[in-house]
């Protein structure tokens, strides 16, 4: 009877213990789901968008000098990297009788201007003791006519009365008179055919002086093809600048098109840009890009151009940058990266990239609102890995949760134990920072507080 007894009070001592341990059950399971969280503030902060590309310098202006002739190299006069000026002679060319043909061609324009300038003064033909046409000589010529006609009727008249009254001395005036008349008559004969020839020559003047001045045309032309060659075999500078490369050799053929020379401006240099096809639509003149060129400081610039096509040359799309060269510390060919600024997002609202949760494809936060966590659907922009944009959703100084995020969900009591950016702070702006280069906020060891974890949806 003891036995049963003893046996009953130590069954109900037992249920005893075990409802008093239900009864305290709920409150051990309400203080099991309070996780501790780590929140940050929606702040305000320039994200700049950048991209990091790789090129190397350029003269600002390079140009190749091309011969124009053809013809055997015969002299070079520089070397890569001597420095030239606009228009010095860097080679030679043995072009053969260029020389002669220019001094044939201006003999010829000699000789062609010679003739224009006696016919035009009226001493361009001298036939048969003529030494004179024009207005001028037909005037002079008809009054030596009139004059010689008169002294012939003297002459005449003169024989007459020898004949009439002969004396003594009449053979020798007859011989006299005879003599100066066939002289005078042989004078007049002369006048007359000069007077003929001028009548002549001014019906013919006119056209050939055009003959000549057409002449005159074609001689000037054969001077300046002669000049061409001349000019041709002398291999100049385009411009002041330094010698990039020469394939001009002594001794070797050559002919038109062939590059002898390369000539670049080093004073100022580009950078130029080689773009991936699928990235060039997003660069644009003006962007800002910080330039660095070997062990050299990154140099802050802007895009200056931008190419719409294919660099046959570089085999890719280019973009160039400018930089100044005065000191001469950068050099044609050195090799460098540009990191260019797509889109500074100035002053954008941001968040933890860390905060950011997907369900499908809309994106939202937790926001701890009193010990609760609350679930708030976003809009985001550009994300540079450790922040990203808030286009909507989200106000200045709101507090997101960011880390414990696998043990909450909407609903979950919290209890913020670490908090990011203070409202004190929420205004300080971070600029410049490059992608990929910002300062990961500090995390905080989680807490083992045997909650199930959730997986983000």
């Amino acid at each position: 009877m003891n036995a049963y007894w003893k046996q009953t009070g130590l069954t109900i001592a037992s249920l005893s213990l075990f409802f008093a341990g239900c009864a305290k059950s709920p409150q051990v399971a309400e203080e099991a789901t309070i996780v501790p969280v780590s929140i940050d503030r929606a702040t305000p902060r320039d994200l700049p968008e950048t991209l990091v590309l790789p090129g190397r310098v350029m003269p600002r202006e390079q140009t190749p000098v091309l011969a124009t002739a053809a013809g055997q190299v015969q002299s070079v006069l520089v070397q890569v990297g001597d420095s030239v000026k606009k228009g010095q002679l860097l080679a030679t060319l043995d072009t053969g009788s260029s020389q002669a043909t220019l001094q044939e061609a201006k003999g010829a324009i000699a000789g062609i201007e010679a003739q224009i300038r006696r016919l035009q003064s009226g001493n361009g033909i001298a036939t048969a003791g003529i030494s004179s046409v024009g207005g001028s000589l037909a005037d002079d010529t008809s009054r030596k006519i009139a004059l010689l006609e008169s002294q012939v009727q003297t002459q005449i008249l003169a024989l007459a009365q020898a004949l009439e009254k002969p004396g003594p001395d009449t053979p020798e005036k007859l011989l006299s008179i005879s003599q100066q008349l066939q002289r005078a008559q042989s004078q007049v004969s002369l006048l007359q055919t000069q007077a003929f020839v001028g009548k002549s020559l001014d019906v013919f003047k006119a056209p050939l002086l055009q003959t000549l001045q057409a002449q005159l045309v074609q001689a000037h032309q054969a001077l300046h093809l002669a000049e061409a060659q001349v000019k041709a075999a002398q291999i100049t500078s385009p411009f002041d600048g330094v010698v990039l490369s020469k394939n001009a050799i002594a001794g070797t053929p050559s002919g038109p098109g062939v590059p002898l020379f390369s000539v670049g401006d080093v004073a100022q240099v580009d950078f130029e840009v080689l773009v991936d096809p699928t990235l060039q639509a997003r660069l644009k003149q003006g962007q800002a890009a910080n330039v660095q060129v070997g062990e050299h400081s990154p140099v802050p610039t802007t895009l200056a151009s931008v190419s719409p096509s294919l660099d046959l040359q570089a085999k890719s799309f280019t973009a160039h940058a400018q930089l100044d060269n005065d000191a001469g510390e950068y050099k044609p060919g050195q090799v460098g990266q540009a990191l260019i600024t797509l889109d500074p997002h100035t002053g954008v609202l941001t968040v933890p990239t860390s905060s950011i949760l997907h369900e499908g494809s809309t994106a939202y936060v937790l926001l701890a609102q009193g010990e609760t966590a609350v679930k708030k659907t976003v809009t985001t922009g550009y994300n540079n890995g450790t922040y990203t944009e808030i286009l909507t959703g989200l106000k200045k100084d709101d507090p997101v949760i960011h880390e414990g995020l696998d043990r909450v969900q909407p609903g979950t009591k919290i209890q913020i134990i670490t908090s990011g950016t203070s409202p004190s702070k929420s205004s300080m702006k971070t600029s410049g920072e490059p992608q990929g280069l910002h300062e990961p906020q500090a995390l905080h060891e989680p807490q083992d507080l045997r909650v199930l974890p959730r997986s983000r949806s």
